[in-house]
């Protein structure tokens, strides 16, 4: 099994405030109804797992919910994304915990 370095505390906090937000955008969506809210989360898993990029993303969540980041938002993003994904990837965060948190409520 691969090992993944521990983050320092305040990239952790980084990484929780990055979840919070996420969990938020698929809330919003979902406000808009039960099947914006499945397609925000798997939005969500798309970034998280890489294979939407940052700029992407932001354009999905203005289509759904007509609101883009503003550029303080994207700072976090870009700051503390890969702080995510690392905890992600070392088995410690668990997507799910991020998606049905915010898909279930």
């Amino acid at each position: 099994m691969e090992e993944y370095p521990s983050l320092s505390d305040t990239e952790i906090q980084g990484a929780q405030r990055l979840e919070r937000i996420l969990r938020m955008t698929i809330i919003l969506a979902r406000s808009h109804g039960h099947e914006q809210g499945v397609r925000m989360a798997k939005y969500v898993t798309k970034l998280i797992e890489s294979q939407l990029t940052l700029p992407e993303y932001n354009i999905k969540v203005n289509e759904m919910v007509g609101q883009s980041f503003n550029p303080k938002v994207v700072e976090l993003f870009e700051a503390n994304l890969p702080h995510l994904r690392a905890e992600v990837l070392s088995g410690r965060l668990d997507i799910d915990r991020i998606i049905i948190k915010a898909v279930g409520q």
